[in-house]
């Protein structure tokens, strides 16, 4: 075969490869898995962005079950995007390495989840002792948000608590504090407060009913996304949910109080007062 028709046969497979790869914008690019989604094969990840395929942040993109089935939030992956008819896709991915603190991501209770420090909260409790989360640095806290006139969403969400607290391991309980933060400070004060949880049955030797000034008390729960309206038939609507901080300071769990299993938060602060103890003794 001449040098003319070997550069024409290579020519050839040149274009051929760029029209195959260049016309389904075959990219790889590297991100971390934030979220799976095997419902709806979706996968949320943050990766750099590519010119003409992705922007740069955290993206949602289609991934069929085969390609999502080892992916877990956490992970270091290097992925095969292409573009498919609902926009882009994954193709395939390869583990590389589970994502570290310095990229934004801690090991919880063997879990690998975001590390989002927790937002302040300096209140006071029954007692009129000022608590913060500050003080509360090395012990496990589960938190939610009530008031004490609440009929019947708040005693719900105060039994779902209560049965945690009751369930825990002495091992466990020794690390975890329970605050419950009223949303409604102009009337419930320390009095009201110590009336409910006596009330519900709440053992208050580790969990705390927190009130204060309406500025902080807004403070704490806008932090937390705590949201409230007048009701209708008066009292107030809001959001209703748990958090879980570990001993590090870091938000590690939300719970909505419509999906809360006692069973599997018991679960989940046991392994993270196991972590905990392996980090050292309660100071």
């Amino acid at each position: 075969m001449d040098i003319l028709n070997r550069s024409r046969i290579v020519w050839l497979w040149s274009f051929l490869g760029l029209l195959v790869f260049g016309c389904g914008e075959d990219r790889r690019i590297v991100g971390v898995v934030e979220q799976v989604d095997a419902v709806y094969e979706q996968v949320l990840v943050e990766q750099p962005g590519r010119p003409g395929l992705l922007p740069a942040g955290s993206v949602s993109l289609k991934a069929a079950a085969e390609v999502q089935a080892d992916m877990k939030p956490g992970q270091l992956i290097e992925m095969d995007v292409v573009r498919g008819e609902s926009g882009p896709e994954i193709r395939s991915a390869r583990f590389i390495r589970w994502a570290g603190e310095g990229e934004g991501w801690i090991d919880s209770g063997g879990q690998k989840v975001r590390a989002e420090p927790a937002a302040p909260i300096a209140l006071e409790d029954t007692e009129g002792q000022s608590v913060t989360l500050d003080d509360l640095k090395g012990q496990i806290v589960l938190i939610d948000f009530i008031y004490t006139t609440c009929h019947g969403p708040c005693p719900a969400q105060t039994h779902n608590m209560r049965r945690v607290q009751r369930g825990l391991s002495d091992q466990a309980r020794s690390r975890v504090q329970f605050l419950s933060v009223t949303i409604d400070p102009e009337n419930d004060d320390a009095a009201a407060l110590s009336a409910y949880a006596k009330k519900h049955g709440v053992d208050l030797s580790d969990w705390a009913f927190l009130t204060g000034p309406a500025a902080d008390v807004e403070a704490a729960r806008r932090a937390y996304h705590i949201g409230v309206t007048d009701a209708e038939q008066g009292g107030l609507d809001h959001s209703l949910r748990s958090y879980v901080i570990d001993d590090r300071g870091y938000l590690v769990d939300r719970y909505r109080s419509e999906s809360f299993d006692a069973d599997q938060v018991i679960e989940r602060l046991e392994a993270l007062a196991q972590e905990a103890k392996g980090r050292g003794p309660l100071s």
